[in-house]
Formats: structure tokens, sequence, C-alpha cells
């Protein structure tokens, strides 16, 4: 893995990526007929459901970057997992000694060819694994774009026609709450984009940590809108007892149930 990569076209472009396309069947000219038929309206019906369930069922998009993000964690856990495997590959080699008989020459010969074709596999697994990954945050990326479309037009074109982006600034606008922004402002100012690109990255890290911070919108105090309570008068007592002579026989029969007396 690199630590610049250019930018990847836009996986739309991909024959296999292209959402499917729902063609309506063309309508027929209606039959001339001289008998009614008492079974049309019941295929008329069945027909109309077959269509319905034709209808493509577009996914909302939280649910759709939330399945992504899951894709994308477990392939970059394989690809971690087959990396691990190959790093105990290469510690198994030993060299052999230089007495060694003819029988420990030819074990030593076929334990390397067998730990080579592992090798071979579980390379080719990790390579899998991490286009894997690069792929499906990519379509991260690109739903998150999508679902933000309407009041941040052209971010994607914006965002695919800088010089370079390297792995981890993919990955820190991809994982951040502020994508869209993110790509936004550095699609729209490629100089600072570039220049970010050029730094390591830690300091990269912390430029687009202070950037995504930025272009976070600032959180608004939210004010009851309850009325104010009514104002109390420190040190009052309780209420002045009625006098029990002035009540009447309702009054006096609720005062003597609550305790009165």
């Amino acid at each position: 893995m690199t630590e610049e990569t250019t930018n990847p076209a836009p996986e739309g472009t991909q024959e296999a990526d292209k959402a499917p396309i729902v063609t309506k069947p063309e309508d027929t000219a209606p039959v001339a007929s001289t008998e009614a038929d008492p079974g049309e309206p019941a295929a008329e019906q069945e027909q109309g459901d077959k269509e319905d369930t034709k209808k493509p069922h577009r996914v909302p998009a939280k649910v759709r970057i939330a399945e992504l993000t899951a894709q994308k964690y477990q392939a970059e856990a394989k690809a971690t997992a087959a990396i691990a495997e190959l790093e105990r590959i290469r510690k198994q080699h030993k060299p052999l000694p230089q007495d060694a008989s003819s029988e420990e020459v030819d074990e030593h010969r076929v334990r390397k060819v067998m730990r080579e074709e592992r090798y071979g596999q579980v390379a080719a697994e990790a390579q899998i694994a991490a286009e894997a990954a690069a792929k499906t945050r990519q379509q991260m990326f690109e739903a998150k774009a999508e679902a933000v479309a309407d009041r941040m037009p052209g971010v994607l074109d914006k965002f695919y026609a800088l010089p370079v982006v390297t792995e981890f600034m993919a990955d820190f606008i991809v994982e951040s709450d502020k994508t869209p922004e993110l790509a936004f402002f550095l699609g729209s100012n490629p100089g600072e984009a570039t220049r970010i690109a050029s730094l390591p990255i830690a300091k990269q890290g912390v430029e687009l940590a202070r950037l995504e911070a930025r272009l976070s919108p600032a959180t608004v105090k939210k004010t009851s809108t309850a009325p104010n309570p009514p104002p109390t008068i420190k040190g009052a007592g309780a209420p002045a007892q009625k006098d029990p002579a002035s009540m009447s026989m309702n009054d006096y029969a609720k005062w003597r149930e609550n305790g009165g007396g």
C-alpha cells in the first residue's frame, strides 16, 4: 500500500456496478372482440401485480451506508488477517545446515515448495480483500455524496477531479461524519488538497481533523418555548387555614376527611 494513490475513476463506470435498467413493456393495441371475456379483469389484475413486483426497491441512504460500512470492515479484517498469515509463513523459513543429510535436503526442498505455494495463496487472498475494501470505500463515499446531492451538486465530479488523494485521506474522509462537506471543500480547493496530500500521514490527520471541525456546523442551544414558572415569594409560610366555623357543610366534611380538627 503506497502512501499516495491517484484518485480512482468512479465505480459507476464499471459495467458490473451499473444500476439495473428497468424497462416498461410497450403497450399493445387492444384486439377487438365480439365476445366478452369474463377472465380479462383477473388477467389485468395479475399483470398489474407482476409489474408492481418489477419496480426497483430503493434502499434508504442510511441503510445502504450502514451495509457498506459493515462490508468495508469485513474486507479490512480479512486483509489484516492475511497479512499476519504472510508474516507467520515468512518466519517459518529456516536455513539448511551445511552438514545436512540427503534426506534433510529433500525434506527442506519439499517444505520450501509447500511454503511458497501457501504464501502465494495467502498473498492472493490479501490482494482480493484489499481491493474489496477499496471498492466498498468508494461505494460508501458515493452513497454519502448522493444523499446530499440536492444541497451539494457536483461534489463527486469536484472530488474525482483532484490530481492526487492519499489512501489515508480517502479513509479519513469516508469514515468522517462530514464526508460530503470535506469532499466538497477539497474538490473546490485543489491546492489545499494537494498540500495535505504532500504531508506525512500523521500531519494529514491533523490537517483533516482541523478542517472537519471547521466545516462542522455550530451547535445551536435550544431554548424552551414553555412559559416561565410563576414567581415565588421567599420565606412565605403555608397558606392560612380557613376558619371551620365559617365553612359550609360540604367544605367542613372535606376538611374533616383531610385530617382537619
